[in-house]
């Protein structure tokens, strides 16, 4: 299955909370099992970056703006939100300026201001479970990073995502369960007294094959 492919768009001038802010969130998006792409890391300094940058876009499903100050002021950032809006990738807009609200096309579109409450990247993957077209990738991206997972506390994190998509086919929980199992991240995790795997089978609904 096809992993989920997220575009970072931020204000590469912006050597503060943007540029912090995307770095961050690649990182953890990354262990989650999903390609974030983010120009700094992924285009070449002799590639040809207008359409370095648009065909990583073109590959992504999602993009997630880091709206620092003069973010909406930028061309640049606001060419790579109207190509990804012009080809119907859905776009999230994470407000880090008290200015800088969604614009053009985004307008009215709910703004997630990040606090120390609930950071960017808890509010990203509630949006992206939300995304009921990328359901199917994302699903592929979180067993790439079970299977992989360093840590309990990601595997928990992973469990909970997971969670939060609710329903999944008994391939694809299979597929899951088979990779994950090979992981002692995974299979040594507890929630409560309660072994990881299956807490997390016992709060799925899992069907046959999807409606």
């Amino acid at each position: 299955m096809k992993r989920l492919a997220v575009f970072l768009s931020y204000r590469e001038e912006d050597r503060g909370e943007g540029v912090e802010q995307a770095q961050a969130l690649r990182e953890d998006l990354l262990r989650y099992g999903v390609d974030a792409h983010m120009a700094r890391h992924d285009v070449s300094p002799m590639a040809d970056l207008p359409h370095t940058v648009m065909e990583l876009i073109r590959s992504s499903s999602a993009l997630v703006c880091l709206a620092s100050e003069g973010f909406s002021s930028s061309p640049w950032c606001q060419q790579e939100v109207g190509f990804a809006l012009g080809r119907g990738i859905p776009v999230f807009w994470a407000k880090l300026c008290a200015t800088e609200t969604p614009t053009g096309l985004l307008t009215g579109q709910l703004a997630h201001q990040p606090s120390n409450g609930k950071p960017t990247t808890k509010a990203v993957t509630d949006w992206l479970v939300q995304q009921s077209d990328l359901r199917t990738e994302l699903v592929a991206s979180l067993g790439q990073g079970l299977s992989a997972s360093r840590s309990y506390s990601d595997s928990r994190t992973l469990a909970r995502i997971l969670q939060g998509i609710g329903t999944l086919t008994q391939d694809e929980w299979d597929l899951i369960r088979f990779r994950a199992s090979t992981n002692n991240q995974v299979s040594d995790a507890v929630v409560g007294e309660v072994p990881l795997l299956e807490h997390l089978e016992d709060s799925l609904r899992i069907v046959q094959e999807l409606p």
